[in-house]
């Protein structure tokens, strides 16, 4: 099993983002208001967040850890 960490800067992106994207008449049953995608590559994990209700994507990498 793969797990992925989010650091301190990334967790403030995501609230940042999550406070930017809550839409009116935006229901869902499972709560996915919001997706994380994780894709490990040869050189370190690209790591963005998705609104479901927009589908803006914001890629918030840490790429001073590659």
């Amino acid at each position: 099993m793969k797990t992925f960490t989010l650091n301190d800067e990334q967790l403030t992106q995501i609230e940042e983002f999550r406070k930017k994207h809550k839409h009116e008449n935006q229901n869902s049953t499972i709560g996915g208001k919001l997706s994380f995608i994780f894709t490990p590559t040869s050189i370190g994990v690209i790591t963005e967040i998705k609104c479901n209700a927009c589908n803006e994507i914001k890629d918030i990498t840490n790429y001073n850890n590659w």
